[in-house]
């Protein structure tokens, strides 16, 4: 069956710092502008996609540095996507048999570390050529700290939450205990005054 790579899909993949990832002869190396960005495809082979550059070309695994190769569909050019939690961002993984690897931003450029942390030069953004979309997707490296600034606040302010309920719902299984519990004592002048009380603190004059 003939495939025709026609590219409509194609995407650049943006880094979390704001960087487009662009091939080179020697590797790939995160770049500041759109346009020198490279666009991608990726190629569904079902188990695993290959990410060409053009009909011709795609990235491969040579010694754990991602270059772009001619394209041939062996074991080095086989991948797999994640999607992320963060919203719109994936991660990239070699695989075998023993190990899996991650596509992993370092000294400007893409290599595969043998330990996927998920961290932030692990996680790439897929930016489609759609200029009406543009101003939209592309976000410069300020935007990207501030939203995610905004993620951190909103995490901190839910943990701050849960623990204040967690704290109020204990208080409350004390105080319901406490009541529940019937205690006696004495008038501390008058002995022979005996009586039976229920108090979440044992009140003024009391002795247990």
């Amino acid at each position: 069956m003939f495939w025709f790579f026609n590219f409509i899909n194609s995407f650049k993949l943006q880094t979390q710092n704001g960087d487009f990832l662009k091939t080179t002869k020697t590797g790939i190396i995160t770049v500041s502008g759109w346009l020198e960005g490279t666009n991608f495809e990726l190629e569904d082979k079902g188990g695993h996609v290959n990410i060409k550059t053009n009909k011709d070309h795609a990235l491969e695994n040579s010694n754990f540095l991602i270059l772009e190769k001619p394209y041939h569909d062996g074991i080095n050019q086989r991948f797999t996507i994640k999607n992320d939690i963060k919203e719109n961002f994936i991660s990239i993984i070699f695989k075998t048999e023993k190990e899996k690897r991650c596509f992993t931003v370092e000294n400007m450029h893409v290599s595969l570390l043998k330990t996927c942390s998920g961290n932030t030069e692990q996680l790439f953004k897929k930016i489609y050529e759609n200029p009406d979309d543009r101003k939209i997707k592309i976000l410069t490296p300020l935007q990207i700290k501030e939203e995610e600034l905004i993620r951190r606040e909103e995490e901190l302010q839910k943990f701050k939450d849960n623990k204040l309920i967690k704290k109020e719902n204990v208080l409350k299984q004390e105080e319901e205990h406490h009541q529940n519990i019937e205690h006696s004592g004495c008038n501390e002048n008058d002995n022979s005054n005996c009586f039976k009380y229920k108090s979440y603190k044992n009140p003024k004059f009391i002795d247990n």
